[in-house]
C-alpha cells in the first residue's frame, strides 16, 4: 500500500523501540510544546506536516494515508518502530512502510535512545495496565501455564529489554538499514 503513495518532499521519521517515547514527542510536535533545543533538530514546518504510524500506513487505515497516497507532499512525518521486524517478522528491508524512505527527496531521521533501564520500565508499565485494562493478563497466564515453552512477543520482548547487547543490537540493525537504504539521509540521535 505504501508503493501507491506519491512523491514526498522531506520525510520525517520519528524512530526507536517500543516504549521510547515516540508518540509523546510527536504530540509534542504537533501541539508546539517541543523544547527549542530538539525543534531546532527538526525540518522548519515539522510540526504542520500530516503524521502516520507504519501500522497505520500499511493497513491503508489512515485518512492521513488516503489523502497522501492521491497527492504530492511537502513533508510527512512517519512514527517508526524500530522493533517493527521483531513483531511482525518482516525484515526492515521488505517493510512496506519503509518504501516511504524511496519517495522521499530529503530525509531526516529521529533515533530515540532512552536509558535501558528507563525503557524496560516505560514497557513493562505499558504492559501491565494494557493487560490490566483489557482482562488478557488473566488469559495469558492461563495458556502460559497450559503451553509448555509458550511466550508471547511482548514476554520475549521484555525479556529482550533486559540486555543491553539485544536493545544495542536492535539500534545497530536501524542504523545500518538507514545507511544502506537512504545514505544521504540526516539521522539525529535524541536522548528521551
Amino acid at each position: 500500500m505504501a508503493r501507491k503513495m506519491r512523491f514526498i518532499r522531506h520525510l520525517l521519521v520519528v524512530s526507536g523501540p517500543t516504549a521510547s517515547g515516540k508518540t509523546r514527542l510527536l504530540t509534542r510536535l504537533r501541539t508546539g510544546s517541543l523544547p527549542d533545543e530538539l525543534r531546532a533538530l527538526l525540518p522548519e514546518a515539522a510540526h504542520c506536516w500530516p503524521q502516520m504510524s507504519a501500522r497505520g500506513l500499511v493497513r491503508g487505515r489512515s485518512a492521513t494515508f488516503n489523502a497522501a497516497r492521491a497527492r504530492d507532499l511537502d513533508g510527512l512525518v512517519l512514527h517508526y518502530d524500530i522493533l517493527r521486524p521483531f513483531r511482525t517478522g518482516i525484515d526492515l528491508a521488505r517493510d512496506p512502510a519503509l518504501t516511504l524512505l524511496t519517495r522521499a527527496q530529503q530525509v531526516t531521521v529521529l533515533v530515540l535512545y532512552p536509558p535501558r533501564e528507563q525503557l524496560l520500565r516505560r514497557y513493562a508499565d505499558r504492559q501491565r495496565a494494557r493487560a490490566m485494562r483489557s482482562g488478557r493478563h488473566w488469559r495469558s497466564l492461563v495458556l502460559d501455564r497450559l503451553i509448555p515453552g509458550r511466550r508471547s512477543k511482548r514476554d520475549q520482548l521484555l525479556s529482550g529489554y533486559r540486555s543491553e547487547d539485544w536493545v544495542r543490537a536492535r539500534y545497530a540493525e536501524w542504523l545500518t538499514f538507514l545507511s544502506d537504504r537512504h545514505p544521504s539521509a540526516t539521522v539525529r540521535a535524541v536522548p528521551s
